[in-house]
């Protein structure tokens, strides 16, 4: 992984996962802890992860399969958390330095089975070392799944091969994700996992539209949408079928939004300090609005009401 998808260790809080419900169905706890899952997942030194690891109490292990070939392949990497009775299986997204990765995203051609062949690629790259944590999961336990960008997408596709090949049924939590395949796998895929599978989209971000549904690509999963820099509402979470958001509506929306901004001269709030962070602000929408941050900004607790002082005596 590069410095742009790395995020400095001091900006993980230490509560990142204390709102895991202990129930199943969606919720805005459990989505949080997912989406910090999700960016932990990006980071690739060991030191780093055990650190943040401890600090959140959990038992980890990374998955970074070496690629043995000289062309660029897929190089997927991720994290399993595990605390208490749960299991967090989370995938890295697209680094946007890492050849291999852009070259999975734009494989948009359907293979046989109606699967974007780029991302069926990557999560083979993969398989065996997640084959290995699925072999050991209780089946009283719960597993969770998610990922950010390329990462949600794997994250539909390892679900998918959890069922088939484990016989588990795990919940999926998605950020920023791309369409997986045609609308024939989306239909069996949600027969099964359609209401355990959640895809969160924030603002004006432009992946999740794509590849479009023209190219004869369908969303799977219930989708949870909210204004740009705004929190996600639970109540706002539509049941599958959906295929929101589509490309051509959002495409325009981005546009309208990024030349609105660009005439206002206005930079978006500052979530985070770093340099990364300052520099993402001048980001058009379309991309600012894909950033891992802008998604866990979006989860984050409520602040607490400041209490009202007392009216003085008269």
């Amino acid at each position: 992984m590069t410095f742009l998808v790395r995020l400095p260790i001091d900006l993980y809080p230490a509560d990142a996962l204390d709102g895991l419900a202990a129930h199943e169905g969606f919720d805005l706890g459990t989505a949080r802890a997912a989406a910090w899952a999700a960016q932990l997942a990006y980071e690739d030194e060991a030191d780093k992860r055990a650190a943040i690891a401890r600090r959140w109490g959990v038992d980890l292990v990374a998955f970074d399969p070496p690629t043995r070939a000289a062309l660029p392949m897929p190089h997927t990497r991720g994290v399993v958390l595990r605390r208490g009775g749960t299991t967090l299986l989370a995938f890295s997204g697209t680094d946007p330095l890492v050849l291999a990765d852009w070259l999975t995203d734009f494989m948009v051609m359907l293979d046989d089975d109606g699967l974007h062949r780029g991302f069926v690629g990557a999560l083979a790259a993969a398989w065996t070392d997640i084959a290995a944590t699925l072999a050991g999961h209780a089946a009283t336990d719960r597993l969770l799944i998610t990922g950010h960008s390329l990462g949600g997408a794997l994250a539909v596709l390892a679900a998918q091969r959890a069922v088939i090949e484990h016989m588990l049924v795990p919940e999926v939590y998605t950020f920023g994700m791309p369409r997986v395949g045609n609308e024939a796998f989306a239909r069996d895929y949600d027969a099964v996992l359609g209401r355990r599978t959640f895809r969160l989209v924030h603002g004006e971000d432009l992946v999740p539209t794509v590849p479009p549904s023209v190219l004869g690509f369908h969303h799977v999963g219930c989708c949870l949408a909210c204004a740009r820099h705004t929190r996600f509402d639970a109540r706002l979470l539509k049941p599958p079928p959906c295929d929101d958001p589509l490309f051509v509506p959002g495409l325009q929306s981005a546009l309208r939004e990024g030349v609105r901004r660009m005439l206002s001269l206005s930079l978006d709030p500052l979530i985070r300090s770093d340099l990364k962070g300052q520099a993402s602000r001048l980001l058009p929408p379309a991309l600012g609005d894909h950033l891992p941050d802008r998604y866990w900004q979006a989860l984050a607790p409520e602040p607490e009401p400041t209490p009202q002082a007392a009216p003085a005596a008269g």
